[in-house]
């Protein structure tokens, strides 16, 4: 049988999720934050605009908006995570 160890895995998909008390004002608000993002990202395009969830996505990374969580999953990682961490 052989031996694996944690170094043995690569990281393929890194995931950072935040929930949040229902935030109705994301209906409302779902505009601005998209055209604040594109500031910050100026590649970044909308895949999916409904009430319920917004999905943005740039080469690297995707970001969802939903009432009770949004998330950013990026699937270009480094092994540290150094990137991942320091452009939150």
């Amino acid at each position: 049988m052989t031996k694996v160890s944690v170094s043995d895995f690569k990281m393929t998909l890194a995931v950072c999720e935040l929930r949040y008390e229902n935030a109705y004002l994301i209906y409302d608000r779902t505009g601005v934050v998209c055209s604040d993002l594109r500031k910050l990202f100026p590649s970044l395009t909308v895949v999916s605009a409904a009430p319920n969830q917004t999905i943005l996505r740039t080469e690297e990374e995707s970001f969802a908006i939903e009432l009770t969580q949004c998330r950013i999953t990026s699937q270009k990682l480094d092994s540290k995570l150094e990137l991942f961490c320091l452009t939150r």
